[in-house]
C-alpha cells in the first residue's frame, strides 16, 4: 500500500496512511516536516530520519 500512495494514491476509506517522517524527492532533497517543500512533496522515498535520507545520498534543502 504504501507504493500506491508514494506514487500519489489514496488509502482505503476508513484506513490512515502513516506519513512519513522524511521525504527523498526525486530531485534528491531531504524534506522532513519543517522543510517549506514538504507537504508539496508528493514523488519521494521515505525515511525515518534527515540522517539516514543523507546518507542515501540525499541532500538538505537550501535555506
Amino acid at each position: 500500500m504504501d507504493e500506491c500512495i508514494k506514487s500519489g494514491g489514496r488509502p482505503v476509506a476508513g484506513q490512515a496512511a502513516a506519513e512519513p517522517i522524511v521525504k527523498k524527492s526525486e530531485s534528491g532533497i531531504c524534506h522532513d516536516k519543517n522543510s517549506t517543500s514538504y507537504e508539496r512533496t508528493k514523488k519521494f522515498t521515505e525515511f525515518k530520519t534527515l540522517d539516514e535520507c543523507v546518507k542515501s545520498g540525499g541532500a538538505l534543502p537550501k535555506k
